[in-house]
């Protein structure tokens, strides 16, 4: 049953001068937008998209008008999607419509592997973003196509922390969809039955004004979704999101997990970063894994830090940074005197900080991966009403999804706060949506 699709309410357009739409940062803009595409996808309905969001190309030659995550979503998207275009109106052309289409996944006309259709993206438009911001709103549509999504991302960055590096994806937020999907609804007809994402090679954002230098990023990541046999499975749903909610109202956190990147930098960068995350963190712990990996043939500076907390019921709060440096300021001078200081402060004054403000504030997952259970618990079936716990605060790109989801697909959210522990309870009737396949037209 989709009765969401008999709701023809519309969520007003956020103004790029409003004053909610000010407090969001570019990062959380971009992101918001591209959970409207697929809420739209969903609906079938038509969205608006101001040009600001699609990031104007300055004009350079051999590349696409249009920049940023909204933009290459959108090409994606019109190859895993039947009917989908954009146009546009206003003056100046200053908004585009975009119209959604099916999304059915890839096709048998496309380059197959493995007996496989496969779909080649470049993500070279992305500029400094890194390809996890295209791999989170593929995790909701892809399972409800009509058939297997397999997509390679070829000349993506990796490493960045905008919005997450590929390290925090892999342990956390994938880890999160398998869960809240489980493993009995994928359809046995699918060529493929796991949702994975495999790392085939990282990559830095390039850096530095000699045109031989400003080369597209090398990084390749594969993603690869079945479908669902009709939709989301009820009680998979319920146990997973009643984790994280002890009577207490805090997880206890097991072990710490990371992964310090490093390129353009001596080895000794990784491994001081290290030790010094080690010394730090086994004062409270003693079951700490921090491992390091190397970017192969990169010349930018760079060093990343991703840092995972697990809970004693399996829940996963990540905090992750990055340091870059422009390849023409970065001296002989500043590396030898000045590196280890730039460490210091990435570990001390960022990520520590958020990684505790996320393990503070957390419930079920921390603030940047509500959406995730925002979108699961309103495709859920109609069984009975599910609940899960927020944590102590609900981000504002989480209220604006609540009200966009009531708003176009009618589904109706409760969200509560406790007054004795602060943490924000929210409850939702799942509208039912089934994958494409399984519905009549």
């Amino acid at each position: 049953m989709r009765s969401g699709f008999l709701h023809e309410a519309e969520p007003p357009a956020l103004d790029p001068a409003d004053a909610v739409w000010r407090r969001l940062s570019s990062v959380e803009q971009q992101r918001y937008f591209l959970h409207r595409i697929v809420l739209h996808t969903f609906a079938q309905k038509p969205l608006r998209i101001p040009t600001e969001i699609l990031e104007h190309n300055s004009g350079q030659s051999g590349v696409h008008e249009w920049q940023g995550p909204v933009a290459s979503f959108l090409r994606l998207l019109r190859r895993l999607c039947h009917g989908l275009r954009w146009e546009h109106r206003g003056a100046e052309r200053s908004v585009v419509v975009l119209h959604p289409g099916v999304y059915v996944g890839c096709v048998a006309d496309e380059h197959t592997v493995d007996d496989v259709p496969l779909i080649v993206h470049r993500c070279d438009d992305l500029g400094a973003y890194s390809v996890t911001v295209l791999l989170e709103p593929l995790l909701v549509l892809a399972p409800f196509g009509k058939q297997v999504t397999r997509v390679r991302f070829r000349k993506a960055v990796t490493e960045n922390s905008s919005p997450e590096t590929i390290d925090a994806f892999m342990h956390v937020t994938l880890p999160l969809a398998q869960a809240l999907l489980g493993t009995d609804s994928w359809s046995e007809l699918a060529p493929c039955r796991a949702l994975r994402v495999q790392l085939l090679r990282r990559d830095v954002p390039q850096s530095g004004s000699d045109t031989q230098r400003m080369h597209a990023p090398r990084g390749v990541v594969l993603f690869e979704c079945p479908v669902l046999k009709t939709g989301l499975h009820w009680e998979t749903l319920r146990e997973t999101l009643a984790r994280g909610s002890f009577p207490h109202g805090r997880s206890v956190i097991q072990r710490l997990g990371g992964v310090v990147s490093t390129a353009g930098v001596a080895p000794t960068w990784g491994l001081r970063l290290i030790s010094m995350s080690r010394s730090h963190f086994e004062r409270w712990l003693s079951d700490v894994y921090i491992s390091a990996v190397r970017v192969p043939k990169s010349r930018t500076p760079m060093c990343s830090l991703t840092v995972w907390a697990e809970s004693a019921d399996n829940c996963a709060y990540v905090a992750n940074t990055s340091w870059f440096e422009d390849l023409d300021t970065f001296s002989n001078e500043r590396r030898d005197l000045l590196g280890f200081a730039a460490l210091e402060k990435i570990f001390y004054s960022k990520l520590l900080p958020r990684l505790r403000r996320r393990i503070r504030n957390a419930g079920r997952a921390d603030t940047q991966h509500h959406p995730l259970l925002l979108w699961f618990m309103a495709m859920a079936p109609p069984k009975g009403p599910l609940q899960t716990c927020l944590g102590a605060e609900v981000a504002l790109p989480s209220h604006l999804l609540i009200q966009d989801l009531e708003h176009v697909l009618g589904v109706r959210f409760h969200l509560q706060q406790d007054q004795k522990t602060t943490l924000w309870w929210l409850c939702c009737q799942g509208l039912g949506y089934q994958n494409w396949s399984r519905v009549r037209h």
